[in-house]
């Protein structure tokens, strides 16, 4: 697949000693997981130095094996034969080396019960000991390989942000607490945080911050502009959370970060929502936001992207955004490094020349709108919305086409649709939403593979595994099934 055998025990081998050795405190657990660690290294020194080794010493093993036919112990034809599989299994000759070894070690038992007196006997056991001792010792004193390391890497930290806080809102005696990273997350990084002041009340805010690399570097991906996003937003009474201070260019933080409030509301359902029951009553309120989210008008947006990327146009349709929204895709995808994948160039190839018409305004998406990113309250509707890493101006049918399949699960899809126009929606062609299927599918397959392409430059993320296997497969056979010729 995209990652060699290495590279995948290397990335379970770092984040057991980063993520999960740290966190053990019982004896038990943390030893067993200081062995599983010494296990992973020793794998990937053998991938890294054992078919050297082995072949380095085959010569002189089968040199004793020819010493063995002489006394009659061992068959010329055997070793022939091994030498020829040396031969054949140069790359990978582990299992010959074993044959070898079990060739060695009857010959010896053979010379101990025909020939204990003989002294030539007695000089190739000790030959035969030195050369596997020497094979053993010699792969035991080559350095283990190390954890990975970033020696450039500047995280942010509870002191860090502590410091940069007091410095902007000049509160020398704030204290930043319960610092906390929130697992998940490809492009940004979450963390949840209490503020504390003397004589204030304790302030839950989150954070969201860019990685140094991240996996998308356009549009709302980048930090500052997913803050420009939500102040917008925010000001326009949209259920979100309130943007607060925005940080950029920090010598000691290897990426832009902002904070927001912490969303009003509760969590429901697991990561994606894709099995759990849902009350009708919170799908309807997808609805109802979607078509207010759908209802801004896209001149409100203009004042905060004075330096955007965005492909934000005024006076755009729906089909010319996404057009230049495919186009910037296709610009990205050209320039940067990725594994080699013809079915990518054929999923961006279609996904320029087949865009949907739709004369409608542009409007604002969301486009991973679910209960994943969502905050409820107690009367089973939405409270607060989350990550809005993915918006972008488009057609409102991108939006609804991402959730179609788990709606569907639950209730009437034209129910919800009607509902959705009822609450004042935009107008929708519903024979595009197979289009905007294979867009969300490819933003999703692509990203799998210039993803887990960074692990080769350095990257150590073990999400890059299931990354790189299950997740990019399943992206890629429903963005080809979609992306009709």
């Amino acid at each position: 697949m995209l990652l060699t055998d290495k590279q995948y025990l290397q990335l379970v081998a770092d984040a057991l000693a980063k993520e999960i050795l740290p966190e053990l405190v019982n004896p038990g657990p943390r030893s067993a997981a200081e062995y599983s660690i010494s296990a992973l290294l020793e794998l990937i020194k053998r991938a890294d130095h054992l078919p050297a080794q082995i072949n380095e010493r085959s010569g002189a093993g089968l040199v004793l094996a020819d010493r063995l036919v002489r006394f009659g112990v061992s068959d010329a034809s055997d070793v022939a034969a091994l030498r020829d599989r040396f031969a054949r299994e140069a790359q990978h000759p582990e299992s010959a080396f074993s044959a070898l070894l079990t060739l060695l070690d009857d010959g010896g038992k053979a010379l101990l019960a025909n020939h204990s007196t003989d002294l030539a006997a007695t000089s190739w056991l000790r030959d035969a000991a030195d050369w596997e001792c020497a094979y053993y010792t010699t792969f035991a004193a080559t350095p283990m390989p190390e954890i990975g390391v970033d020696a450039a890497a500047k995280p942010l930290t509870p002191a860090k942000l502590q410091r940069h806080l007091r410095a902007r809102l000049d509160q020398p005696t704030l204290e930043v607490t319960d610092f906390v990273g929130i697992p998940g997350g490809m492009c940004n990084e979450t963390f949840f945080c209490t503020l504390r002041s003397p004589g204030e009340a304790d302030r839950r805010v989150v954070v969201r911050k860019n990685t140094p690399d991240p996996l998308f570097d356009f549009g709302a991906h980048r930090v500052t502009e997913e803050f420009e996003t939500l102040s917008c937003l925010s000001d326009q009474g949209l259920r979100v959370a309130k943007p607060l201070w925005m940080f950029r260019d920090l010598p000691d933080v290897d990426g832009n970060f902002y904070l927001t409030t912490f969303g009003a509301g509760r969590k429901v359902g697991g990561l994606d929502g894709a099995t759990e029951e849902l009350p009708e009553r919170l799908l309807l309120s997808v609805a109802e936001f979607m078509a207010e989210l759908h209802s801004i008008p896209p001149e409100r947006f203009a004042p905060y992207y004075p330096s955007s990327d965005s492909p934000l146009h005024l006076g755009d349709t729906a089909e010319q955004a996404v057009q230049r929204y495919v186009d910037q895709f296709y610009k990205v995808w050209s320039s940067t490094d990725r594994f080699p994948s013809p079915a990518e160039a054929f999923a961006i190839d279609w996904l320029r020349r087949n865009v949907p018409k739709n004369k409608n305004p542009a409007v604002m998406l969301h486009t991973d709108c679910f209960v994943h990113n969502f905050l409820v309250d107690d009367n089973n509707e939405i409270a607060t919305v989350l990550d809005w890493e993915c918006s972008h101006f488009g057609d409102p049918a991108e939006d609804l086409a991402y959730i179609k399949e788990h709606i569907s699960a639950r209730m009437d899809w034209d129910r919800f649709i009607d509902h959705y126009l009822a609450s004042g929606g935009q107008p929708i062609n519903r024979d595009s939403m197979g289009y905007y299927n294979a867009l969300l599918y490819f933003r999703n397959f692509w990203g799998c593979n210039k993803g887990v392409a960074r692990v080769s430059a350095g990257l150590s993320d073990v999400k890059m595994i299931t990354l790189g296997s299950a997740h990019r497969t399943r992206y890629m056979k429903l963005c080809i099934d979609d992306a009709v010729v």
